[in-house]
């Protein structure tokens, strides 16, 4: 049985291909977790958090143009869709910041 996943997507700006944009992707979902699958062939990403509730998150990735690619996400916590925005909102978030640093080496 699989639990229907809620989706939240944005369009961001990188010119530096998918396979980069996963790497980075998969670091922002993985706060206090791990990257348990990443497939630069298909885009996508999978990552488990663990603690007082396991929440998985799969996020794809598909280029629109050279320099646009559309975020996709989807979660569960427990095996029950994600309802709360919240972790779609801290996931993007995390991934901005990530964006900002890859593209502004410190």
């Amino acid at each position: 049985h699989q639990a229907a996943h809620r989706l939240h997507h944005r369009v961001i700006g990188w010119p530096r291909g998918v396979g980069a944009l996963l790497a980075v992707a998969g670091h922002a979902a993985v706060d206090d977790g791990g990257v348990d699958r990443a497939d630069a062939v298909l885009g996508t990403v999978s990552a488990t958090r663990y603690g007082s509730n396991l929440i998985r998150l799969t996020i794809s990735l598909r280029q629109i143009s050279p320099r646009q690619t559309i975020v996709r996400v989807s979660g569960q916590i427990n095996q029950v869709a994600l309802s709360d925005p919240e972790p779609f909102q801290r996931f993007f978030e995390a991934l901005s910041q990530a964006l900002f640093l890859a593209a502004n080496p410190v």
